[in-house]
């Protein structure tokens, strides 16, 4: 039997489908596409949404609420004009979250740390949608103010 001399390369035998996938990135899709990661749960009675955004700035943040949907929008600019290669990615965003119905949009708040963006929602209050009308006389109430 012939010895086998093994040549470890620090590379993973799989590393050749990455290199094809960055070699093909550049025909499906932007290059100045940008989207960040989003983490959604519950926890508490809490509705959140947790988006990492590292390098961009508050002032470039805009969150906007449309009856159920919470869009978070943003940019990040490139750091260095001149760069050759980069991995990064910069531009803008836009990223949509659909709240569950019983979450109170309106009671939202959000908080910006360290390039993470948290946006935390109460659980709406219960109303108790049964209840009793008290019948009154005729003369008595809204009837005589309306009627007379």
């Amino acid at each position: 039997m012939k010895n086998v001399n093994i040549i470890r390369t620090g590379r993973s035998p799989f590393s050749i489908f990455n290199d094809f996938e960055k070699e093909l990135a550049p025909f499906f899709e932007s290059r100045n596409e940008y989207r960040p990661s989003l983490d959604l749960g519950i926890k508490e009675d809490h509705f959140y949404a947790s988006l990492d955004i590292p390098g961009v700035k508050k002032e470039n943040l805009k969150i906007e609420v449309e009856e159920d949907v919470v869009t978070i929008s943003g940019s990040r600019d490139k750091e260095h004009k001149g760069s050759h290669y980069t991995e990064k990615t910069y531009g803008s965003f836009k990223r949509s979250v659909k709240v569950p119905k019983h979450f109170d949009i309106e009671k939202s708040e959000a908080v910006f740390e360290n390039g993470v963006l948290r946006l935390l929602m109460p659980k709406k209050e219960e109303i108790n949608s049964s209840r009793t009308i008290e019948i009154k006389n005729e003369k008595d109430g809204l009837f005589e103010k309306v009627f007379s």
